[in-house]
Order: C-alpha cells, then sequence, then structure tokens
C-alpha cells in the first residue's frame, strides 16, 4: 500500500469516530446554546481546540446542513454562519 492510501486511511479511521470514543465520565447534550459535553481532566490546549474547531467545520461541510444553508443563505453568508460554530472551553 502507498503512504499516500495509509494516510487517507489513518485519515478515515479518525473521522469516523463515534460517542464510544469518549473518556469514561463524559455527559453530553444539546440545548439553545449548543451541544455541550461534561467530562472529567485537565482542560485541552488551544492548538487542540482549534483542531477540534476545524475538524468540526469539516463535519458541518461534509453534511446535508452546510448544503441546506448554501441553498438558503448563499455562500458568503454560510461560510459566515460556519464561522460562528466553534469548539468553547468553559470552566
Amino acid at each position: 500500500m502507498s503512504k499516500k492510501k495509509k494516510q487517507n486511511k489513518k485519515r478515515l479511521k479518525k473521522r469516523n469516530r463515534t460517542e464510544n470514543d469518549l473518556p469514561a465520565g463524559t455527559v453530553s447534550w444539546q440545548d439553545d446554546g449548543g451541544v455541550h459535553f461534561l467530562t472529567p481532566g485537565l482542560p485541552p490546549s488551544p492548538e487542540i481546540v482549534a483542531e477540534m474547531t476545524k475538524e468540526y467545520h469539516r463535519n458541518i461541510k461534509n453534511s446535508p446542513l452546510w448544503k441546506d444553508w448554501v441553498r438558503k443563505f448563499g455562500l458568503k453568508k454560510a461560510e459566515d454562519m460556519l464561522k460562528e460554530c466553534r469548539v468553547e472551553i468553559r470552566q
């Protein structure tokens, strides 16, 4: 298998994680303020938060929601809305 195929396979495996990949003791819920997770441990570094936000944006862009936003609001507005979707760490 080529190096590129191995990298793609690794990337896909990382993207296909499920809720079972969350640490033990993690609680999640959704309300008007967004999706929330409460998990034990130290808060992630700013770099990890930035990567989590990028992954969140990738997931949105690969979902039916993105196409719906672009159709309803246009690309510029959809991109502005996407910027508002970010990972925030609250302590």
